[in-house]
C-alpha cells in the first residue's frame, strides 16, 4: 500500500480499469470525484458516477485511485479489503430470525442501477413484503397507478435519468395522500437535500446499506405511518 498512503495496512484486493482515450488533464482530474463535477453538458452527466463509486468503496474501508495523462489515458483502481469468508450463492443476505423487520406490506422499489434495485427487492421479498419494482420516474408513477390504495411504501433512489425521487414522491403522493417514501442514495445527505429532497422529516438511507439496515428503516417507516 506505499502507493495509496491513507489506506490502512492490510490485505487488499484490486481492481483495475485502463482506457486509452483522451485522457484528463490535471485541474480537470483534481476535481472528478467530486459530486456533481462534469465537463459534459447539461442534460448528458450528472457527475455523479465516480462520487458514487468512490463512496461505496470508502464505506467498506477500501480506497479508490485515479490517474490520468491528456493523449495517454485514464486507469481506474480500487482497493477493496480481503475477506476469507465464502458466501453461497443461495446464502440469505441477512441473519435468520430477525422477525422483527418482516412484514406483508406492498413496497414500491424505484432505481435506475439493475443491481441495486434486484438487490433491494430480493431483501425485502426474503422478509416477507411484496415488492413492485420499477426503473425511472415514468415506470414508477405508472406502478403506483396500478398498484393503488395498497401500497404502503416508495423506496426511491434519488437521482435518476429522466427526474429525481423527489419528483418521483410528490407526483405517487398526489395519487395515494400520506404514502411514505424512504430515499436512498449513493452521495452525501447534503448533495441528496440539493436534489430537491426535503430537509425536514425525510427518511433517507445511505448506499451501500446492509440487509438488516434495509428492512429495519422499512419496518420502523411502515410502524410509525400505521400507528400515526
Amino acid at each position: 500500500t506505499d502507493e495509496v498512503p491513507d489506506l490502512e495496512p492490510g490485505s487488499y484486493g484490486v481492481v483495475s480499469v485502463s482506457d486509452d482515450g483522451l485522457g484528463m488533464a490535471p485541474e480537470i482530474l483534481a476535481r472528478a470525484i467530486e459530486p456533481f463535477f462534469t465537463t459534459k453538458p447539461p442534460g448528458v452527466g450528472t457527475g455523479l458516477g465516480l462520487s458514487a463509486v468512490h463512496g461505496m468503496v470508502r464505506q467498506v474501508g477500501g480506497h479508490v485511485s485515479l490517474y490520468s495523462e491528456p493523449g495517454v489515458g485514464t486507469t481506474l483502481r480500487i482497493y477493496l479489503p480481503r475477506s476469507d469468508r465464502l458466501v453461497a450463492d443461495d446464502e440469505p443476505l441477512d441473519r435468520p430470525g430477525d422477525a422483527e423487520a418482516r412484514g406483508d406490506e406492498v413496497v414500491l422499489v424505484v432505481d435506475d442501477n439493475d443491481s441495486v434495485r434486484a438487490f433491494t427487492a430480493r431483501v425485502l421479498r426474503e422478509h416477507g413484503y411484496r415488492v413492485v419494482v420499477a426503473s425511472g420516474v415514468d415506470e414508477g408513477i405508472d406502478r403506483v397507478r396500478e398498484i393503488g390504495d395498497d401500497l404502503a411504501l416508495l423506496v426511491t433512489d434519488v437521482v435518476m435519468p429522466g427526474g429525481t425521487g423527489h419528483e418521483l414522491a410528490v407526483a405517487a403522493q398526489e395519487l395515494h395522500a400520506g404514502l411514505a417514501v424512504l430515499y436512498v442514495s449513493g452521495y452525501t445527505e447534503n448533495s441528496v437535500i440539493r436534489h430537491g429532497v426535503p430537509t425536514q422529516e425525510v427518511e433517507f438511507l445511505a448506499k451501500p446499506f446492509a440487509p438488516a439496515d434495509l428492512t429495519r428503516r422499512v419496518r420502523s417507516i411502515l410502524d410509525r405511518v400505521s400507528n400515526s
